[in-house]
């Protein structure tokens, strides 16, 4: 096989990798669209909607910094060089002490913020009454198991991105809004904003369970270890920081937003909620 033969066939496939990725980001955006449609005309600008925002900008805080982008973007050009040069089992031995760290920290972070909910959502929304604050609490210790499925689904997608498989961690955020959708449908008649958060669940949950069918095609090994005398893996929490810090103070200014809209009229969370949604869909 010629050069020119090999490099076409690498061109095919990056096109037809983008193309795929493509459409399931434009499926995506079209299903979120959707959903946000439907969760405004059923709860529109109001208190019940400001908590759900609320607790759901600290669920994403934590998933953000603990294993959001910042990690992808430092995991997976590490385990592909593994993988490119046939080091399965160091690939494997990396991705494992990664999932089992964050894993592990996600879980006692989550267990914190479950004890503490109350003070944080005074802290988060300061103008809400003493009861929406109790709600926020509340919604928050339920979107918290979104959270930890989401940290171990984050690190799957990477994986699989890593072996040049990208169909399903496509489609992993249109799962994310059709359970969200799910709960608007059945879901609120009989457990009003929380059928949203549980919803929300759910579809953590399909986002990652779209994902194990193609990650048990690349034969994964896992090692239950943290491997914290791992070099590899500190490397990769280096790698991490500056992301980190660009992270942390575009969230700092989305939290920030949120206090101060608490201390308004009701809706004034949700109507900054809607509008942030809004201008990311173009």
């Amino acid at each position: 096989m010629t050069t020119i033969d090999t490099q076409e066939k690498r061109d095919t496939r990056i096109a037809r990798s983008t193309l795929i990725v493509m459409v399931a980001f434009a499926a995506a955006k079209i299903v979120s669209l959707m959903q946000t449609v439907i969760v405004a005309q059923r709860f529109g600008i109001g208190r019940d909607w400001d908590t759900y925002v609320a607790a759901d900008s600290v669920s994403g805080l934590i998933f953000t910094l603990i294993s959001g982008g910042a990690l992808s973007y430092a995991f997976i050009p590490i385990f592909s060089g593994f993988l490119a040069r046939d080091d399965r089992e160091g690939a494997w031995k990396l991705a494992s002490n990664i999932l089992n760290v964050v894993f592990l920290f996600a879980l006692v972070v989550s267990a914190a913020i479950f004890i503490f909910a109350v003070p944080i959502a005074r802290m988060v929304a300061p103008g809400f009454e003493p009861a929406a604050q109790e709600q926020t609490a509340n919604l928050l210790r339920i979107l918290l198991l979104s959270t930890i499925i989401l940290s171990v689904s984050g690190i799957v997608m990477g994986i699989l991105q890593s072996h040049n498989h990208f169909l399903t961690p496509a489609l992993a955020p249109v799962m994310l809004d059709l359970g969200i959708l799910f709960g608007v449908v059945f879901l609120i008649q009989p457990l009003g904003v929380y059928g949203i958060a549980w919803g929300t669940v759910l579809g953590m949950a399909l986002h990652l369970g779209i994902q194990i069918p193609t990650l048990l095609r690349v034969r994964p090994r896992w090692h239950p270890t943290l491997g914290f005398s791992n070099p590899v893996l500190w490397r990769v929490f280096r790698l991490m920081l500056p992301r980190i810090a660009g992270l942390g103070l575009f969230l700092f200014n989305f939290q920030l937003a949120i206090n101060i809209a608490s201390r308004m009229s009701e809706g004034a969370v949700s109507a900054f909620s809607w509008g942030w949604k809004l201008m990311q869909i173009p």
